[in-house]
């Protein structure tokens, strides 16, 4: 091996230990939500009419337990399981009179056995209907009030 290519192999391995010491200094940052309704309004908005798919879990089609987990990581950094019967042993159980936004709430519907939603304030949460896709709904009256099993929050 002649000295140019040597040397151009020192420098190359230099490189590579500064990148290497460089991203081993650095830190994952968690995002920070200093107003967290309306990150979750945002995030409604950003998602709303979005049709329902089963199994989905992008703006083609998406379904309630992919909303929640991709809303949690992409606001919070925070890994939920995939589906709403994981998702619903996470967390600290919340009575329906002390839910805050954020909070996951569950429903046990006639038409399928689990459904999830996250809590808005005002008496409303955020999920992904059947019908509606991506869509904002009473919870302190009428069909999801009535079919509510339960909120859940999860601590960051």
């Amino acid at each position: 091996m002649n000295n140019a290519n040597c040397m151009d192999r020192q420098i190359l391995h230099g490189w590579l230990i500064l990148i290497l010491l460089v991203s081993g200094c650095t830190t994952a940052i968690k995002p920070q939500m200093t107003n967290p309704q309306q990150s979750w309004v945002s995030w409604h908005q950003q998602w709303k009419g979005t049709r329902h798919l089963f199994g989905g879990n992008n703006f083609h089609g998406i379904d309630c337990s992919a909303y929640v987990q991709r809303g949690f990581r992409e606001l919070y950094g925070i890994k939920l399981p995939r589906t709403v019967k994981t998702q619903r042993k996470r967390g600290n159980p919340v009575n329906f009179s002390e839910l805050q936004m954020g909070d996951l709430v569950f429903f046990r519907p006639d038409t399928y056995p689990n459904h999830v939603g996250v809590y808005l304030g005002d008496g409303t949460f955020t999920h992904v209907s059947s019908k509606k896709g991506v869509t904002r709904s009473r919870l302190d009256q009428g069909y999801w009030h009535k079919h509510f099993l339960q909120g859940r929050r999860i601590s960051q």
